[in-house]
């Protein structure tokens, strides 16, 4: 608790489930036994945790798995004119406008290339952004509860959706419907993970539709099951050329 609170005002907004992530990774043996850390092991925490630039590693690992996608030279380096591409894969919304800001912010020698190292400190300014979009919404729908202050889990669906940052409301309902029916107010932390597990739900099934829109997909499917007449799930070769006057 104390180092969070040591966290908290500092360059990056800190999450839970990162400080915990990397206190298990520099001092596991110290947490088990419910002892504070020493020198050694708070720098350790320190350096990872500027490492990532606060990130999750996980989250770490998916940055650089998108980096390496654009980087097809296996330069090193990204162009910035890639950015507006690599965010929509992630599933965020961006204006030109920001996304040059943020450009601005790592491109020290204006050289409109960017290493992984100023990507990700690039993805961290945008995370900081929304992360104060977050606070502003967990602000204006949390209370008070038995000692428990948070949003209401009633009010939770209507708290992401005010973000604008998730492309189809099912999701969302789909995340809270996750959580237990009986429970205290959701804290920041399990607001932003609801948040992030549905972008990253959002993104998936965005993907998996190979970029048709829905309308589409209703109406290829109802085209199949017109051709599967004995309803299989599969049709043979020949059937496959009736999609051709589709």
């Amino acid at each position: 608790e104390e180092l969070y609170q040591f966290l908290i005002g500092k360059e990056f907004t800190p999450l839970k489930k990162v400080v915990q992530e990397i206190l298990q990774e520099t001092a596991a043996e110290t947490l088990e036994h419910s002892e504070g850390l020493d020198f050694n092991q708070f720098f350790d925490f320190l350096f990872i945790y500027r490492q990532r630039d606060g990130f999750a590693k996980a989250e770490v690992d998916r940055f650089r798995r998108g980096f390496n996608e654009y980087d097809q030279d296996r330069s090193g380096e990204i162009s910035t004119l890639e950015l507006s591409d690599i965010f929509r894969d992630f599933g965020y919304r961006i204006s030109v406008e920001t996304l040059h800001h943020y450009i601005d912010r790592v491109d020290e020698d204006g050289s409109n290339q960017l290493d992984f190292r100023e990507f990700l400190r690039l993805m961290r300014w945008h995370r900081e952004s929304e992360l104060d979009s977050c606070k502003a919404v967990f602000n204006s729908y949390k209370v008070t509860q038995e000692g428990s202050e948070g949003i209401p889990r009633k009010k939770l669906k209507a708290a992401i959706e005010e973000l604008g940052a998730i492309g189809d409301v099912s999701i969302i309902d789909a995340e809270v419907e996750k959580l237990p029916k009986e429970m205290p107010p959701v804290d920041f932390d399990v607001y932003v993970h609801a948040v992030d597990a549905s972008r990253l739900e959002y993104v998936r099934q965005e993907k998996k539709k190979a970029g048709f829109t829905d309308e589409e997909l209703q109406r290829y499917t109802e085209s199949f099951q017109k051709i599967d007449r004995d309803g299989s799930g599969s049709i043979e070769g020949k059937e496959l050329l009736k999609f051709g006057g589709l």
